[in-house]
């Protein structure tokens, strides 16, 4: 398959346990972004292709979704700071911190990051979408752009929404 970006990307991908662990990943970042209306070109949102061959999603400041943190099949989602049901999921994350406070923010608001081992998907039933994705609007409507901006891959997007490139990539990644 081709160039520098889509040889970066088969070997990040190529990191996770198996392929339908990364689809999984994968079909996360789909529905999030199909949720949010977030698109390639908006200046909020960052999917890059770290050095450390992750493949993490940005908005703005934050990691919203992280995938291989230190385990192999770990995936790492921002949580709201205090809505009532977050309690019943960091008592169930197999890692769990908060972020630092940034722009002014109280401490008691700072969001949690809760990482969960196995396949990305398990834990999210329809309560926790709610609570994940409620925590990534929030980070929407925190700032216009992303200071990490300059980092945003394209291809990692285009892997996110286009099923067929997907499995193309996935399928190179663990021939």
């Amino acid at each position: 398959m081709g160039s520098n970006k889509q040889s970066k990307l088969i070997k990040s991908i190529g990191r996770a346990p198996n392929p339908g662990w990364v689809n999984s990943y994968f079909n996360l970042v789909d529905s999030m972004l199909s949720e949010t209306s977030l698109t390639s070109d908006d200046p909020r949102l960052v999917m890059s292709l770290p050095a450390k061959r992750t493949l993490p999603v940005t908005v703005n400041n934050r990691y919203v979704l992280h995938p291989f943190r230190k385990e192999q099949s770990r995936t790492e989602f921002i949580l709201p700071a205090n809505q009532g049901s977050v309690n019943k999921y960091l008592k169930e994350a197999d890692r769990k911190g908060r972020f630092d406070a940034i722009y002014n923010e109280d401490e008691s608001q700072r969001p949690w990051f809760v990482g969960f081992d196995g396949n990305p998907e398990r834990i999210v039933d329809n309560e926790f979408k709610r609570l994940w994705l409620s925590a990534v609007e929030r980070e929407i409507k925190r700032a216009k752009k992303s200071p990490y901006r300059r980092y945003h891959e394209p291809i990692v997007y285009k892997t996110a929404k286009d099923q067929d490139y997907r499995e193309r990539v996935i399928r190179e990644a663990f021939k």
